[in-house]
């Protein structure tokens, strides 16, 4: 979903391919992920627009589509629109992650 804020075009978070000011954030969360100790929740809180779904779409895409030929790219911080994980994501069907 695409909304405008006078000229300024706003994406709703499943739909921001691209990660803004959470890269650090991020690279913790995968180091916990590599060494097998992220813990199996997380809480994230902040003022409203700061970012914390679209943070957490990147996670999940990132987790999802880590073995898929068009994975998250890590180095720029860049979900593939091409990957399956987020085709079904967007379409709320991922059989592994329940929307509410």
């Amino acid at each position: 979903m695409i909304t405008s804020i006078g000229n300024i075009e706003v994406l709703s978070p499943k739909n921001q391919l691209y990660l803004f000011g959470y890269e650090d954030y991020f690279k913790f969360f995968i180091k916990l992920f590599e060494k097998g100790k992220l813990p199996n929740t997380i809480l994230l809180s902040g003022l409203k627009g700061s970012g914390k779904a679209t943070f957490a779409y990147h996670f999940v895409n990132y987790l999802l589509s880590y073995k898929e030929q068009k994975k998250y790219s890590f180095n720029n911080f860049t979900i593939n629109p091409d990957n399956k994980s987020y085709k079904l994501l967007c379409n709320y069907t991922h059989p592994n992650f329940f929307f509410t």
